[in-house]
C-alpha cells in the first residue's frame, strides 16, 4: 500500500476524563486524618473486531508489601462489556481510603460468566485461572496522605482475545497508567464509515502504544498516553495508508489532530 506522511504542529485542548458511573464497595477502615490518601481505579478498552467483551469482576484488589497483603477495594460482581469503554470513556471499578505507602501490584478475580459477541453470536470465554488466583498487574504506585491518586487499566481486546480450537481464550494485554501524568490524542477520519483502525505509535521506540476504531461520526480517542511524541496511523481497507507525525503529547492534555482525510487506493 502506499503511505502518505503528513507532518503537523498540533494544538491543544484540554482532557476532559469521562466517568462512568458504578457502584463502589470497599473493606478499609476511616482511619486519622493526614495517614490515608484515595485510589480510584478505572477499566478501559482499545478496541477490536468483536462486537461485545462482557467480563464478569467479582472482587478487585490491591497489594501492599508487608502485614497489608491483598486489600479488597470493591467486591461487588459486576459485568462490563468491554467495548463500551473506548475512545476515551472509562468504568469506575472501585474508589477505596488507603494507608499511605507503596502498593505493588492490582489483582482482578473474575468469575466464569465470560462471553464474547462476534457477528452476533455469543461465545463463551476462558479466562485462565481468572477465578481462582485472579489476573495480577504489576504496577507499583505511591498513595499519598490526602491526595487521590487514579489508575487507568486499559485493555487492549484485539490483542487479549485468541480463537484456538473453536474456543474464545482471555489472554488478557494491558497497560496501567496514572491518569494525572498522561495525556490523549484525539481527532476524526474521513470518511467516517471507513472500519479504520487508528493506532498511538511511541516515536521513539517505535511501538503501538494503543489503538482505536473511530465511531459512527469518525471520532477517535486514544487516552492514557505517557508525555512524549507519537506518530498516528491510520490504516483502513481499500485507502491509503496515512501516518500523521510529531504529535506531542503532555500530561493532563488532548492534542487533537484535526481530521484525516483517506484516499482510496488505486
Amino acid at each position: 500500500m502506499k503511505t502518505t506522511h503528513i507532518k503537523i504542529v498540533p494544538y491543544f485542548i484540554a482532557v476532559v476524563f469521562l466517568f462512568i458511573g458504578v457502584f463502589i464497595g470497599c473493606d478499609t477502615d476511616s482511619t486519622q486524618p493526614g495517614t490515608t490518601g484515595t485510589l480510584r481505579l478505572y477499566i478501559a478498552d482499545a478496541p477490536g473486531e468483536i462486537d461485545e467483551v462482557n467480563l464478569e469482576i467479582t472482587s478487585v484488589q490491591v497489594h501492599r508489601p508487608g502485614p497489608g497483603g491483598w486489600i479488597t477495594i470493591n467486591d461487588e460482581t459486576r459485568t462490563f462489556d468491554l467495548i463500551e469503554y473506548s475512545n476515551g470513556a472509562m468504568a469506575l471499578l472501585g474508589e477505596a481510603e488507603l494507608e499511605a505507602g507503596k502498593y505493588t501490584q492490582i489483582r482482578l478475580m473474575l468469575g466464569q460468566n465470560n462471553n464474547v459477541v462476534v457477528n452476533g453470536e455469543a461465545h463463551s470465554l476462558f479466562v485462565p485461572s481468572g477465578y481462582q488466583t485472579g489476573y495480577k498487574l504489576v504496577r507499583q504506585f505511591n498513595i499519598e496522605p490526602d491526595y487521590t491518586y487514579e489508575l487507568l487499566i486499559d485493555f487492549d481486546v484485539h490483542r487479549s482475545v485468541h480463537l484456538a480450537d473453536g474456543q474464545y481464550i482471555l489472554k488478557p494485554t494491558t497497560r496501567v497508567e496514572p491518569l494525572a501524568l498522561t495525556g490523549a490524542i484525539e481527532g476524526y477520519v474521513s470518511p467516517a464509515d471507513a472500519d479504520a483502525v487508528v493506532s498511538a505509535i511511541d516515536a521513539g521506540p517505535d511501538t503501538v502504544v494503543t489503538s482505536a476504531y473511530p465511531d459512527e461520526t469518525g471520532y477517535f480517542k486514544m487516552i492514557a498516553l505517557p508525555p512524549g511524541s507519537y506518530n498516528v496511523s491510520v490504516e483502513a481497507e481499500g485507502y491509503q495508508d496515512v501516518l500523521v507525525e510529531d504529535i506531542e503529547v503532555t500530561a493532563g492534555h488532548t492534542a487533537d489532530v484535526g481530521t484525516v482525510e483517506l484516499v482510496e487506493s488505486e
